[in-house]
Protein backbone atom coordinates (compact mmCIF):
# COMPACT_ATOMS: atom_id res chain seq x y z
CA UNK A 1 0.00 0.00 0.00
CA UNK A 2 1.37 3.41 -0.83
CA UNK A 3 0.71 4.46 2.77
CA UNK A 4 4.21 3.02 3.38
CA UNK A 5 5.68 6.10 1.73
CA UNK A 6 3.70 9.02 3.13
CA UNK A 7 5.95 11.12 5.35
CA UNK A 8 2.91 13.08 6.58
CA UNK A 9 0.88 9.96 7.51
CA UNK A 10 1.22 8.99 11.19
CA UNK A 11 1.05 5.20 10.68
CA UNK A 12 3.26 5.17 7.56
CA UNK A 13 6.58 3.34 7.49
CA UNK A 14 7.87 6.51 5.80
CA UNK A 15 10.06 4.55 3.36
CA UNK A 16 12.16 6.75 1.13
CA UNK A 17 12.16 5.92 -2.60
CA UNK A 18 15.68 4.44 -2.29
CA UNK A 19 14.78 2.21 0.67
CA UNK A 20 11.49 1.21 -0.92
CA UNK A 21 13.27 0.12 -4.12
CA UNK A 22 15.44 -2.30 -2.13
CA UNK A 23 12.46 -3.61 -0.14
CA UNK A 24 10.23 -4.00 -3.21
CA UNK A 25 12.91 -5.68 -5.32
CA UNK A 26 13.49 -8.24 -2.56
CA UNK A 27 9.75 -8.87 -2.11
CA UNK A 28 9.29 -9.24 -5.86
CA UNK A 29 12.27 -11.57 -6.29
CA UNK A 30 11.11 -13.71 -3.35
CA UNK A 31 7.58 -13.89 -4.76
CA UNK A 32 9.00 -15.03 -8.12
CA UNK A 33 11.79 -17.39 -7.06
CA UNK A 34 10.92 -18.63 -3.57
CA UNK A 35 7.22 -18.40 -2.90
CA UNK A 36 5.65 -18.39 -6.41
CA UNK A 37 2.86 -16.21 -5.19
CA UNK A 38 1.14 -13.08 -6.41
CA UNK A 39 1.69 -9.67 -4.89
CA UNK A 40 -1.07 -7.11 -4.56
CA UNK A 41 -0.42 -3.41 -4.81
CA UNK A 42 -2.65 -0.56 -3.71
CA UNK A 43 -1.63 2.89 -4.87
CA UNK A 44 -4.26 5.57 -4.45
CA UNK A 45 -4.46 8.03 -7.37
CA UNK A 46 -4.31 11.07 -5.09
CA UNK A 47 -1.27 9.66 -3.27
CA UNK A 48 0.44 8.89 -6.63
CA UNK A 49 0.24 12.59 -7.42
CA UNK A 50 1.23 13.75 -3.91
CA UNK A 51 4.00 11.35 -2.87
CA UNK A 52 4.02 7.79 -4.25
CA UNK A 53 4.51 8.24 -8.00
CA UNK A 54 8.26 7.54 -7.92
CA UNK A 55 7.78 4.32 -5.95
CA UNK A 56 4.82 3.37 -8.12
CA UNK A 57 6.83 3.75 -11.31
CA UNK A 58 9.66 1.67 -9.84
CA UNK A 59 7.17 -1.01 -8.77
CA UNK A 60 5.75 -1.34 -12.27
CA UNK A 61 9.07 -1.17 -14.12
CA UNK A 62 10.64 -3.78 -11.80
CA UNK A 63 7.71 -6.14 -12.45
CA UNK A 64 7.88 -5.59 -16.22
CA UNK A 65 11.66 -6.11 -16.32
CA UNK A 66 11.19 -9.51 -14.61
CA UNK A 67 8.36 -10.60 -16.90
CA UNK A 68 5.74 -10.47 -14.14
CA UNK A 69 2.23 -10.02 -15.49
CA UNK A 70 0.38 -6.98 -14.19
CA UNK A 71 -3.32 -7.68 -13.76
CA UNK A 72 -6.18 -5.56 -12.56
CA UNK A 73 -8.08 -6.66 -9.47
CA UNK A 74 -11.03 -7.62 -11.68
CA UNK A 75 -8.90 -9.88 -13.88
CA UNK A 76 -7.35 -11.53 -10.81
CA UNK A 77 -10.79 -12.22 -9.31
CA UNK A 78 -12.10 -13.63 -12.61
CA UNK A 79 -9.09 -15.96 -12.80
CA UNK A 80 -9.55 -17.27 -9.25
CA UNK A 81 -13.28 -17.72 -9.66
CA UNK A 82 -12.67 -19.79 -12.81
CA UNK A 83 -9.83 -21.76 -11.24
CA UNK A 84 -11.81 -22.54 -8.09
CA UNK A 85 -14.34 -24.59 -10.07
CA UNK A 86 -11.82 -26.97 -11.69
CA UNK A 87 -11.18 -30.47 -10.30
CA UNK A 88 -9.18 -33.55 -11.21
CA UNK A 89 -11.89 -36.15 -11.82
CA UNK A 90 -9.72 -39.01 -13.09
CA UNK A 91 -6.05 -39.96 -12.98
CA UNK A 92 -4.22 -43.14 -13.91
CA UNK A 93 -0.58 -44.20 -14.21
CA UNK A 94 0.44 -47.32 -16.16
CA UNK A 95 4.20 -47.19 -15.57
CA UNK A 96 5.03 -44.89 -18.48
CA UNK A 97 1.92 -42.76 -19.12
CA UNK A 98 -0.08 -40.52 -16.87
CA UNK A 99 -3.67 -39.82 -17.89
CA UNK A 100 -5.65 -37.10 -16.18
CA UNK A 101 -9.05 -35.52 -16.75
CA UNK A 102 -9.82 -32.09 -15.36
CA UNK A 103 -13.33 -30.69 -15.29
CA UNK A 104 -14.56 -27.20 -14.64
CA UNK A 105 -17.62 -25.09 -15.29
CA UNK A 106 -15.83 -21.99 -16.55
CA UNK A 107 -12.82 -21.52 -18.76
CA UNK A 108 -10.24 -18.78 -18.53
CA UNK A 109 -7.40 -17.99 -20.95
CA UNK A 110 -4.85 -18.00 -18.11
CA UNK A 111 -5.66 -21.45 -16.64
CA UNK A 112 -2.80 -23.95 -16.96
CA UNK A 113 -1.98 -27.49 -15.85
CA UNK A 114 1.60 -28.23 -14.84
CA UNK A 115 3.07 -31.63 -15.66
CA UNK A 116 6.47 -32.60 -14.17
CA UNK A 117 9.24 -32.94 -16.74
CA UNK A 118 10.74 -35.75 -14.65
CA UNK A 119 9.09 -38.58 -12.76
CA UNK A 120 11.57 -40.78 -10.92
CA UNK A 121 14.22 -41.73 -13.48
CA UNK A 122 11.97 -40.92 -16.46
CA UNK A 123 11.71 -37.74 -18.54
CA UNK A 124 8.59 -36.35 -20.15
CA UNK A 125 8.71 -37.42 -23.80
CA UNK A 126 5.31 -36.21 -24.98
CA UNK A 127 2.33 -34.27 -23.69
CA UNK A 128 -1.06 -34.54 -25.34
CA UNK A 129 -4.18 -32.42 -24.86
CA UNK A 130 -7.33 -34.10 -26.20
CA UNK A 131 -5.06 -36.44 -28.17
CA UNK A 132 -3.09 -33.63 -29.85
CA UNK A 133 0.63 -33.32 -29.16
CA UNK A 134 1.53 -30.08 -27.40
CA UNK A 135 4.84 -28.29 -27.77
CA UNK A 136 6.72 -28.62 -24.49
CA UNK A 137 6.69 -25.13 -23.03
CA UNK A 138 8.30 -25.22 -19.60
CA UNK A 139 8.47 -23.26 -16.38
CA UNK A 140 10.54 -23.74 -13.23
CA UNK A 141 8.72 -23.70 -9.91
CA UNK A 142 10.04 -24.77 -6.50
CA UNK A 143 13.29 -25.85 -8.19
CA UNK A 144 11.50 -28.29 -10.52
CA UNK A 145 10.77 -28.01 -14.23
CA UNK A 146 7.19 -28.46 -15.47
CA UNK A 147 5.58 -28.61 -18.89
CA UNK A 148 2.63 -26.23 -19.15
CA UNK A 149 -0.68 -27.18 -20.77
CA UNK A 150 -3.30 -24.46 -21.41
CA UNK A 151 -6.79 -25.15 -20.05
CA UNK A 152 -8.86 -22.77 -22.11
CA UNK A 153 -11.89 -25.04 -22.20
CA UNK A 154 -15.18 -23.58 -21.11
CA UNK A 155 -17.55 -25.72 -19.08
CA UNK A 156 -16.12 -29.04 -20.17
CA UNK A 157 -13.50 -31.63 -19.37
CA UNK A 158 -9.88 -31.57 -20.44
CA UNK A 159 -7.95 -34.76 -21.19
CA UNK A 160 -4.19 -34.76 -20.70
CA UNK A 161 -1.78 -37.63 -21.36
CA UNK A 162 1.85 -37.40 -20.37
CA UNK A 163 4.18 -40.09 -21.74
CA UNK A 164 7.49 -40.59 -19.97
CA UNK A 165 10.56 -42.29 -21.44
CA UNK A 166 13.89 -43.31 -20.01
Amino acid sequence: DDMWFGAQIAYSLKLSPAVYQVVWDRMLDDAIRRFHTPLGLNIHPSNWVKFSGLQGRHTLSAAVSRGVPIWSFDRWCEFWQARDGWRITHSAWNGSEFDVRLEGPTGHPDLRAWVPMRYGDRSLAELRLHGNVLPLKTIVRYGETFAVAPLEASGQSVELRARYGT
